[in-house]
């Protein structure tokens, strides 16, 4: 994660008075996933919130401001999202249509989605049948009711596995390096990315929670580290 993104991230919530920051931050890894795909690709956003890490990275790497700046993203701020989600859990299912037109499909959600049977019946579909659909989540182990995630990483994995997912868990920066190659499988591929809300800035670190709704001011409020 750069110091770039972090401070791109502020800025914006500082200008438009923008909450969900700690939410925006664990964003980072869309870093490793944009420079293999594109907006001729179905985009389907099943984590809406925290908006300000996708104007950032979709200006970086597809060169294209948001129609209006607001902390959920919705459909109609960029030509190129097919979809949005604004009730949890109908990302993944809304994705299984749109990869019927032969465009590679990709879908970013939060590990909060997983929990909604929608999901998981999404899950047993695509991987039964073997769809085309590359999943990235945001696996923070944290909601804004502060509950935990019933099961950790790595039995999560396990049942993608068991309905014939590929998987690759991010832990570091070293497993970076296998995205890669990983991007080159064929069928239904999830990448579960170990990640910690409000990376990056150490308030929003120790008290994620805190800082889900409150609006920054000046940047004089915070640590960044």
């Amino acid at each position: 994660m750069s110091n770039d993104f972090v401070n791109g991230v502020i800025r914006s919530s500082i200008k438009y008075k923008m909450p969900h920051i700690p939410s925006a931050l664990s964003l980072y890894y869309l870093e490793s996933i944009f420079p293999y795909i594109s907006k001729d690709w179905n985009i389907v956003l099943g984590k809406p919130h925290g908006a300000q890490a996708y104007y950032y990275y979709f200006e970086k790497f597809f060169r294209q401001k948001p129609k209006q700046y607001l902390s959920v993203i919705e459909t109609d701020f960029y030509d190129f999202i097919d979809y949005c989600d604004v009730t949890i859990g109908n990302a993944l299912g809304i994705a299984i249509g749109l990869s019927y037109n032969n465009k590679p499909t990709w879908v970013n959600i939060s590990d909060a989605a997983l929990q909604t049977g929608s999901t998981l019946e999404s899950i047993q579909f695509i991987g039964k049948n073997q769809t085309d659909i590359l999943l990235t989540v945001d696996y923070n182990n944290i909601q804004l009711t502060e509950d935990f995630m019933g099961l950790d990483i790595i039995e999560q994995e396990k049942i993608f596995i068991n309905y014939g997912w590929e998987t690759l868990i991010v832990f570091d920066k070293a497993d970076y390096l296998a995205i890669e190659n990983f991007m080159n499988k064929i069928g239904p591929k999830v990448i579960l990315f170990n990640t910690k809300k409000g990376k990056g800035v150490k308030e929003m670190e120790e008290n994620p929670i805190e800082w889900h709704y409150k609006i920054l001011k000046d940047i004089n409020e915070i640590t960044i580290i």
